[in-house]
């Protein structure tokens, strides 16, 4: 009875500390996507996001984002995500876009091609996008530090666990 009270607390703390952890995400850089060549220093062997904020994807005619690192003039490969992972970041939508790995700390110099050809729109239903106004989209770049998708599903199934776990064991005691 007891143990399955304290099993349930402890998974529930550890459930909610990377859960917390996951949405608290270091942002290294965030702007009104106005130039095309942005410098930023990164860390050594981090895995970052380039996410773009101001609406939701709607489609992509040929943009590409290019990351070269300043001192070696290496070029980083970045890779698109297939499933574009939604976010609301203070009151505006936005959406992760590229992802890449650096592997030393240095300044990186992200190239940003025909940023033109990114549609955005404000809502993902098809009626509200012939409601809502058409004034232009403020677009904006974020760049940030990333959390994988799988320690953050692990962290929600830990979560229930540990809560289910932790109700059950109060139940089981108070109603035995």
């Amino acid at each position: 009875q007891f143990l399955l009270i304290a099993i349930g607390i402890i998974l529930t703390i550890f459930g909610t500390y990377w859960l917390i952890k996951s949405f608290r995400l270091k942002q290294v850089y965030f702007n009104e996507l106005k130039e095309e060549t942005i410098k930023v220093n990164l860390n050594e062997n981090q895995k970052y996001v380039v996410a773009f904020v101001g609406g939701f994807f709607h489609k992509d005619e040929g943009m590409k984002v290019i990351m070269v690192n300043y001192s070696s003039c290496e070029i980083i490969k970045t890779n698109k995500y297939r499933l574009k992972y939604q976010f609301v970041l203070g009151g505006d939508k936005g959406f992760d876009y590229y992802h890449f790995k650096t592997k030393e700390a240095g300044i990186y110099e992200i190239q940003i091609e025909n940023p033109e050809l990114l549609y955005m729109v404000r809502s993902n239903l098809k009626l509200k996008r012939v409601v809502l106004p058409k004034n232009n989209i403020t677009e904006k770049i974020l760049i940030k530090e990333k959390f994988p998708l799988l320690k953050k599903l692990i962290s929600i199934i830990i979560l229930v666990i540990g809560a289910n776990a932790l109700i059950f064991g109060l139940f089981y005691n108070f109603f035995d």
